[in-house]
């Protein structure tokens, strides 16, 4: 409601007034001196003092990546600046995108800390929604989902000198397990049930799950259903605009290398694919984008318990 000037520790009474008079940013008030912004509000010019104070220390506390994503309101951030750099600034709204890799390299870490990270609140240039978790394989795990909320307040205890509420923050994360194709579809047919009025946010880990239960299913069986359930999320994340994100496996083909699973159907639907693996001749993780089937740049990572790092 207050945009950047909810962060000014002072009332409700003078944070309206201050919006009414134009006063919205931050840097509204540094650009202006304290007996101009009184005269404009009638606010006291002690308190205009107090409050171009508290501004100043907030801008000096901006962390200045954060700072840069704020004019971008359609995309979900991972706080990993090299993997926020290989996708573009973010995950952008009302797409499919997937994250590729083979197990280990951080798929499902990345979509647990998307669930966090969609919650930025918008007066930090965040979108301030909520997500949804749709679990295929079980191995959702609530204690590696708190451990990434413990960075994730850390972080803007660090960098903003806010406290996060996680209680909050757990809530806001929705989950549901499947455990078929046709469970998926149904799910996706009836999502109105699932989704709050907020939600930024669907997260499937794994897509790529489904096709090793889809056991009796022929190729071209298995091509038709994943390009079905990809179109249902694509009219998904473009009529709610949301973006729907889902972990995918790598599969070895004779000649060809590695590749995303399902093929050029299912890769049709997607806006962005993200592939994670390690960097030649290291032990380090990297990202990737995949376009037309050529990659580019390589840009280094790490995991830890409570979230994504930089290496670079």
């Amino acid at each position: 409601m207050y945009g950047e000037i909810s962060l000014l520790d002072t009332t409700a009474f003078i944070k309206t007034k201050l919006l009414k008079h134009g006063f919205i940013s931050l840097s509204d008030l540094l650009k202006s001196n304290s007996a101009q912004i009184s005269k404009e509000t009638k606010i006291s010019e002690v308190q205009i003092e107090d409050l171009i104070k508290q501004a100043h220390i907030y801008e000096n506390k901006i962390d200045s990546y954060l700072r840069d994503q704020r004019v971008i309101n359609d995309r979900i951030v991972t706080l990993c600046k090299n993997i926020d750099k290989v996708l573009g600034n973010g995950i952008r709204l009302g797409g499919v995108h997937e994250i590729v890799g083979c197990p280990g390299m951080g798929k499902t870490q990345i979509l647990m800390q998307i669930c966090h990270t969609v919650q930025i609140p918008e007066e930090l240039g965040g979108l301030n929604g909520c997500s949804l978790y749709i679990d295929t394989d079980g191995n959702f795990s609530q204690s590696r989902l708190r451990q990434i909320t413990e960075g994730y307040a850390s972080y803007f205890l660090k960098n903003w000198g806010i406290e996060i509420n996680k209680r909050k923050t757990w809530e806001n994360i929705d989950y549901v397990r499947v455990t078929s194709e046709q469970q998926l579809l149904l799910l996706l047919d009836n999502i109105a049930q699932y989704l709050k009025l907020n939600c930024k946010l669907i997260v499937i880990d794994s897509i790529g799950f489904l096709l090793k239960e889809m056991q009796t299913a022929s190729n071209v069986q298995k091509a038709k259903i994943m390009t079905r359930i990809g179109l249902k999320m694509q009219e998904l994340a473009c009529s709610r605009k949301l973006a729907v994100v889902v972990a995918n496996k790598i599969t070895f083909h004779e000649g060809r290398g590695q590749k995303p699973q399902f093929g050029e159907s299912w890769s049709s639907v997607l806006s962005s694919s993200l592939y994670l693996g390690i960097a030649e001749n290291s032990s380090q993780r990297c990202a990737t984008m995949i376009k037309g089937g050529l990659t580019e740049d390589l840009l280094t990572f790490d995991i830890h318990s409570d979230g994504l790092y930089d290496l670079d």
